[in-house]
């Protein structure tokens, strides 16, 4: 399933202050997120024999965070791939005994090859099947050696703006001219860093601060139109219900029997009225 799918590298997704987002203790923590671009190279003592990268972290923003940060705890700063104790050899080590299926990559060089360019490819597979030209994917998601690492390196970083990124559970409560028969939402949004942002956030470039769901034009009307209340209806496509239901329920019901399936009773996403709407 593509949404469920750990893509790239992403920085998550943010709320506008227009919802009800609040904590526990009535104050989200945030974390600040770089866009614009970033220039991946080698560690500091390591003499590579291709140019660095320049990575736009800004159109890879759309995807989960824990693609590549898997070891992230949704809370701390984010760390570098090359941080020390993760991938901060160039390199793999020369193989010591037998090969393990288990062992863990320590190399930057195969944790961005085994990240980067299978999804590179999935993209283009996409894409072609979308009817974009077969010479026109390299240029659109690259996965030769030159197409990422050129011959002539210019590439510059610009990091002149940040996403504060809410953290923590927050509440998800109604417009307030709708006429709510249940409680507000306790919305634990750090256990979603782990999905696709762009599964919530569809209409999000990946550089602007994330508006949220009932801004002006988008799922802002409070009442169902009345002669249904269908939210599969696309006269109600505007209803914020239709889109709190539609891609939060749905998911939930998903991966519900993902869970069930895999026998994870720990894993289990809540599908019940009164499971979600259960604020104080």
């Amino acid at each position: 399933m593509k949404r469920h799918f750990l893509t790239l590298l992403c920085v998550l997704f943010a709320f506008s202050t227009t919802y009800s987002l609040v904590c526990a203790d009535n104050q989200a923590a945030s974390l600040e997120v770089p866009i614009k671009t970033i220039i991946l190279k080698a560690p500091d003592e390591s003499v590579a024999k291709k140019s660095p990268v320049l990575f736009g972290h800004s159109t890879h923003l759309r995807f989960s965070c824990t693609a590549c940060h898997h070891n992230w705890d949704r809370v701390s700063p984010v760390q570098g791939c090359s941080a020390s104790g993760c991938h901060e050899q160039l390199m793999p080590s020369a193989p010591k005994g037998k090969p393990s299926q288990t062992k863990e990559v320590r190399s930057i060089t195969g944790a961005y090859h085994g990240a980067c360019r299978p999804c590179h490819r999935d993209q283009q597979q996409q894409l072609k099947e979308m009817g974009v030209k077969a010479s026109e994917l390299e240029a659109a998601v690259p996965v030769a050696c030159d197409g990422c690492h050129p011959k002539t390196f210019k590439g510059e970083e610009s990091l002149d703006g940040h996403l504060t990124i809410p953290l923590g559970t927050l509440t998800l409560a109604p417009p307030e001219d709708a006429v709510s028969k249940r409680a507000e939402v306790n919305f634990p949004h750090g256990l979603h860093f782990d999905q696709d942002c762009e599964v919530c956030h569809h209409e999000w470039d990946g550089v602007s601060d994330v508006e949220s769901c009932m801004t002006s034009g988008c799922h802002d009307i409070a009442e169902a139109d009345e002669s249904t209340r269908d939210i599969n209806d696309p006269v109600n496509v505007q209803y914020f219900l239709t889109a709190y239901h539609k891609a939060c329920y749905q998911c939930h019901r998903d991966l519900n029997k993902e869970a069930q399936l895999a026998a994870d009773a720990q894993n289990v996403p809540p599908v019940l009225c009164n499971d979600c709407h259960n604020a104080d």
